[in-house]
């Protein structure tokens, strides 16, 4: 009996000293614990649920609740969590705890519960579905006010795949690869690997080689238009990183857009037809690009001047990701896989700069 109570005496003692922790981080200023405050989560539940609910008639372990999931997936974008370490950190940090409405002692989702149910969403669609609903609110909040657009493209980086360049060309012209299979059975003969299946299954297939400037990049791209009034993200696609900023372009734009900022990458003639074909309201603002023998005119420099001043704000997204939630990376393989992250990232972002508009 005087064991059960001195194990008892020291969990209260446990119990105490965490809510003496959290006491501290909220005078600290816990950013976890201001988002809890200005979120209304419940908005997501309805969709989660239904992508998400199984049928309990046949027995199993009762799922994680829905919303707990779904702010897991937002901690891991905010800090970089790959799904294991977003347990091990769920399970050591206090803060962690509290914003997923978590006490000391309860079951924590494993990496794998956490794998599964970001699959879930990504077969059933659902990441671009609480994606736009979180934009239909702050529309009807006044947030995005659609005064202005701006539209710009990311780079996303992935683990380099280490292919020859005769295999990248095949990959390019949609082609069945030819050293890759060679070498891996090569080195299952040599039994230096069980399955040669499985080399090609841990490279990336899908991401493509670029180049900007003197800079070879390797992944994907992040297409994205903001709403330059609140510096929100309105609206993205995800391409592999070959794919031309201007092909996006047509795509991203919408009836509700009025004024459009664009950089010299979006010029063209045709492009702008396009464009006001489809919507003769819009206003584009293209900066203006030197040709050999033609350099800008002053007219054009001051008009560039002026559009770089706006278009600087969707580089603020970018650079926000960048420097406060981890990058702007993905672990996973796959075209489909990097949409269901980065469409989690752009939320995610959303998210925070919401959270900074309303104070």
């Amino acid at each position: 009996m005087s064991n059960e109570r001195e194990v008892a005496d020291m969990k209260q003692i446990h119990l105490n000293g965490a809510e003496t922790q959290l006491e501290r981080l909220s005078k600290l200023g816990d950013p976890l614990e201001k988002i809890n405050k200005v979120i209304n989560w419940e908005i997501f539940r309805e969709i989660i649920e239904n992508a998400i609910r199984k049928d309990m008639s046949k027995g199993g372990r009762p799922p994680f609740d829905a919303i707990l999931m779904f702010k897991i997936t937002m901690l891991q974008q905010w800090y970089g969590l790959a799904d294991m370490a977003a347990e091990y950190h769920i399970n050591d940090s206090l803060s962690y705890m509290r914003f997923l409405g978590l006490e000391i002692g309860d079951k924590v989702p494993d990496g794998n519960t956490i794998w599964d149910f970001k699959e879930a969403l990504k077969e059933k669609e659902v990441d671009r579905k609480l994606f736009d609903l979180f934009n239909g609110m702050l529309e009807e909040e006044g947030i995005i006010t659609h005064k202005g657009s701006i539209i710009d493209a990311t780079f996303v980086t992935v683990p380099k795949r280490h292919t020859t360049k005769t295999d990248n060309e095949h990959l390019k012209s949609g082609e069945e690869l030819e050293d890759l299979p060679a070498k891996s059975a090569e080195r299952q003969a040599n039994g230096e690997i069980k399955n040669a299946e499985n080399v090609e299954a841990q490279m990336d297939m899908d991401a493509r080689w670029t180049k900007k400037g003197d800079e070879s990049f390797f992944g994907y791209k992040d297409h994205v238009k903001c709403d330059s009034d609140s510096k929100i993200i309105t609206d993205f696609s995800v391409t592999d990183a070959s794919v031309h900023d201007s092909q996006e372009l047509v795509g991203l734009i919408d009836e509700k857009d009025n004024d459009l900022k664009l950089d010299s990458g979006y010029v063209g003639e045709d492009l702008q037809k396009e464009i006001l074909a489809n919507f003769p309201h819009i206003k584009i603002n293209i900066c203006a690009r030197a040709y050999r023998n033609t350099p800008l005119t002053d007219e054009d420099k001051a008009k560039n001047k002026v559009i770089a001043h706006t278009r600087a704000r969707i580089e603020h997204i970018f650079g926000y990701m960048t420097r406060f939630m981890a990058g702007i990376t993905s672990r996973v393989h796959g075209l489909a896989r990097v949409k269901r992250d980065i469409t989690a990232k752009n939320l995610a972002y959303n998210i925070k700069r919401y959270v900074c508009i309303a104070g």
